[in-house]
């Protein structure tokens, strides 16, 4: 009886400790990333891409311009379903809206060495 009163209350811990873990709308609630950083060692135009493991977006129009380096002049991807390329330039936008992990691969034109620290919400 005492080994099925515990294995009820560990049950019941767990259960609560689920519904804390979830923000609401029965989903988890994403863990915060931090940042990423992108390492250009010369000028040149460089394929990158966020964490395989990443599964949230960085919308472009959000980043603060005051941390985007001087160097990093735009960011291009080509979208397979429409077959062209979407991009976006700092302070000017463009078609391409939000990066994201999960095997996308993004073109970065640099003008020089730099770090660009991203960051993931």
């Amino acid at each position: 009886m005492r080994i099925t009163r515990i294995a009820v209350i560990f049950l019941l811990g767990i259960l609560l400790l689920s519904a804390f873990a979830c923000d609401g709308d029965g989903e988890p609630t994403p863990a915060p990333w931090g940042t990423h950083t992108w390492t250009f060692y010369a000028a040149g135009f460089f394929p990158k891409h966020l964490p395989d493991s990443y599964t949230g977006d960085v919308v472009l129009a959000d980043l603060d311009p005051a941390n985007l380096p001087d160097e990093v002049q735009g960011i291009w991807w080509y979208d397979g379903a429409a077959l062209e390329y979407r991009f976006w330039v700092p302070g000017v936008g463009g078609e391409l809206t939000t990066m994201t992990g999960q095997l996308y691969n993004y073109m970065v034109l640099v003008t020089g060495a730099c770090e660009w620290e991203i960051p993931l919400p």
